[in-house]
């Protein structure tokens, strides 16, 4: 018995001839609903039995303590109360026990989802601060910040943009990168360009000098950490790889296959 979905005391549930080992997705929302995803091949020889099944199951929770990680790089003059986020998430998946394509007992070290993005964001930091320091311009405050718990359901985003370090009115722009490390023939998706006025017109000499190729899809892109703050109506730059690889969630996200150049080269666009 394979339990697809299972919501508000409700399942769908699909039985197979062939035996199923492994539900290796399992996640409970904020409302306590309960989403249980197949990662593995579904037969097509399903068997239809003509009959509904009712599931009932208790719901245990177990607390993890996570941290956000940040750095603020403080604002000068008129401009230094509005505040631009870059974030990357931290996290990935351990060994495998939730969210993984390939199954869980072995180590996935995430080296493009995302320690490509957390890296590029102590690239950024250390060039930003460098550059401020002898500057008295006027500028926005910028926080730089990986966070936690993404996932499992952008829980540290989602955690930030309820209990901001300012209020969330004062956000102007959030930027996130999550998998800017296995750029393929210089295509980098960048979306979001329409949820700030200006942005899309302001961002295209960016895309001329950066030397990648630039694809701007038609609507936002990717349920990642930006989404918390896309809900909170602040503009939001989403980069991330435009081809996906096949390690995509698998141990076989190695940290030889990064093309670090394509990944600097993201992080001097912006």
């Amino acid at each position: 018995v394979g339990v697809r979905a299972c919501q508000k005391g409700r399942a769908d549930v699909d039985l197979f001839e062939d035996r199923v080992d492994d539900l290796t997705r399992v996640r409970v929302d904020e409302e306590d609903v309960v989403v249980t995803e197949m990662l593995q091949v579904v037969p097509d020889d399903r068997m239809d039995l003509g009959v509904e099944l009712a599931v009932t199951t208790e719901v245990e929770r177990t607390e993890t303590m996570a941290e956000n990680v940040g750095g603020v790089l403080p604002g000068v003059g008129d401009l230094a109360d509005e505040w631009i986020v870059v974030g990357a998430h931290l996290d990935h998946l351990g060994m495998g026990y939730f969210g993984s394509r390939s199954g869980p007992g072995e180590l996935h070290p995430g080296a493009d989802d995302n320690a490509s993005g957390s890296a590029g964001l102590v690239l950024l930091a250390d060039k930003l601060s460098r550059s401020f320091a002898d500057s008295g311009e006027p500028r926005r405050s910028i926080l730089v910040v990986a966070f936690s718990g993404e996932e499992s359901g952008l829980n540290g985003s989602r955690h930030y943009v309820e209990d901001p370090i300012v209020p969330i009115e004062n956000h102007t722009l959030m930027i996130n990168w999550d998998m800017i490390g296995r750029i393929e023939n210089e295509r980098l998706n960048v979306s979001g360009v329409d949820t700030g006025e200006g942005l899309r017109t302001f961002l295209e000499g960016f895309y001329d000098d950066s030397g990648l190729d630039i694809v701007v899809p038609d609507r936002m892109s990717g349920a990642s950490d930006h989404t918390s703050f896309y809900r909170k109506n602040v503009p939001v730059l989403f980069s991330i790889i435009a081809d996906f690889h096949e390690d995509y969630h698998t141990p076989q996200d190695l940290v030889w296959k990064i093309n670090r150049v394509g990944a600097v080269k993201t992080v001097r666009m912006y």
